[in-house]
């Protein structure tokens, strides 16, 4: 009888610490780009160069605020939704993304390592004009604006457009191409 006694006050104890532990524990949640509240912009410089950006794409996080080494990021753009205002034409050409022969842009993340604060360094494989190349982004996660059913950054990179065999108008357009993302990923319901 004492032993029955005893059982129930250490279960009535260990319950509702397990059950604390579950409702402070987060698990990943698939979030989904809002294409109305993400932008995905370029830029070039020199006289052939241009800012722009691209209207239409899709992307999906695996994003767990409580462990942000884990964070694993998809995004897919369509290459012809370029605007880069009246230089659009030559940036969908063949000499630049070539948007015919290569309707998408891709990225997944391989790795992310948390930095200090809201800070991590993404690492992915982007693939572009054909060719992919291991390529990392500082995010800059907004800490008042995400949870565990969204997710807000801007995350930012600069790569060599050559290395992805976009080498066209090289005397009139650097070589370097800066990419900038603000971005709102929400819960896929």
């Amino acid at each position: 009888m004492i032993a029955q006694k005893m059982k129930i006050p250490c279960f009535a104890v260990t319950l509702p610490l397990l059950i604390s532990l579950a409702a402070t524990t987060a698990q990943a949640a698939t979030l989904k780009v809002d294409p109305a509240q993400t932008r995905v912009a370029f830029q070039v410089k020199g006289v052939g160069g241009a800012s722009g950006s691209f209207s239409k794409f899709q992307g999906t996080a695996n994003y767990n605020p409580d462990s942000l080494k884990d964070l694993k990021i998809n995004f897919v753009i369509d290459s012809n939704s370029i605007n880069a205002g009246a230089k659009t034409a030559i940036y969908k050409g063949d000499r630049v993304f070539d948007v015919e022969d290569y309707p998408t842009l891709t990225f997944r993340s391989t790795q992310v390592i948390p930095k200090s604060g809201n800070t991590v360094k993404v690492d992915g494989l982007p693939t572009m004009h054909g060719v992919t190349k291991p390529v990392s982004w500082n995010m800059q996660i907004d800490p008042s604006r995400s949870n565990d059913q969204q997710l807000h950054f801007t995350a930012n990179t600069s790569i060599k457009r050559s290395q992805w065999g976009m080498d066209g108008y090289s005397k009139l357009a650097s070589d370097q191409v800066d990419l900038n993302i603000q971005a709102k990923l929400s819960a896929e319901s």
